[in-house]
This record gives structure tokens, sequence and C-alpha cells, in this order.
């Protein structure tokens, strides 16, 4: 079975589910969310895809912990590298990494 982004949320959906079923409340009170990969006052929101490994991000603000996704920049991930960066890799500022493709240049490859 692939997982694909819609599986793991169901998944961590009714693990929590059947943990607050069992009256487990520690992820109500803690500052993470059990199980991982949620976020929000009640651990409903999924992290952003964005996130590295689509599983860590703070449980009032929904940041990534554990950085950016290839690809994505910002404290939520959210935004897309410039499409000027090589390899599409840049800094959590949105600058680009490795340089740029050719024809573009600057910190942002235009």
């Amino acid at each position: 079975m692939k997982l694909t982004k819609l599986n793991i949320f169901i998944v961590l959906l009714v693990a929590a589910l059947i943990s607050k079923a069992e009256g487990n409340t520690s992820s109500t009170y803690s500052d993470h969310c059990i199980p991982e990969g949620l976020w929000g006052s009640n651990c409903d929101i999924l992290c952003p895809s964005g996130c590295y490994g689509d599983t860590a991000c703070t449980r009032l603000e929904g940041i990534c912990t554990t950085g950016c996704d290839i690809g994505f920049f910002g404290e939520r991930c959210t935004k897309p590298c410039p499409a000027g960066c090589l390899e599409n890799y840049c800094h959590s500022g949105g600058d680009c990494a490795m340089g740029c493709v050719d024809g573009k240049w600057g910190d942002f490859c235009k």
C-alpha cells in the first residue's frame, strides 16, 4: 500500500480518536500533540505538508520543527522556493542555497 498524505492523516486521526476514547488526555495538556503530526489546541490540524518528514510541528503555531522539505521555505514551509533556484533548494528566507539555473542570477535567482 502506497502511503499518501491522506493515508497518513487518516492513521493519525484514528490514533488520536482511539487515544481520546481510552481517556488519554495527555495531548490536551502537553506541549506536543500525541500522535505526532498534528497541531492546534485540540491536536486536530495536520502539520503543514512542506515540513521535513511531514510530521513535526509546534503544537500552538504549526511551525515546522525539523525544517522544510526541498522546494519549500518559511516557518510553516508553505512558500515554494523561487523557480530559478538550482535543484529547487533554498534557505529558510527563500534565497537560493545552491546557486541559480542558467540565465538567472541574484540571491533569489530572478
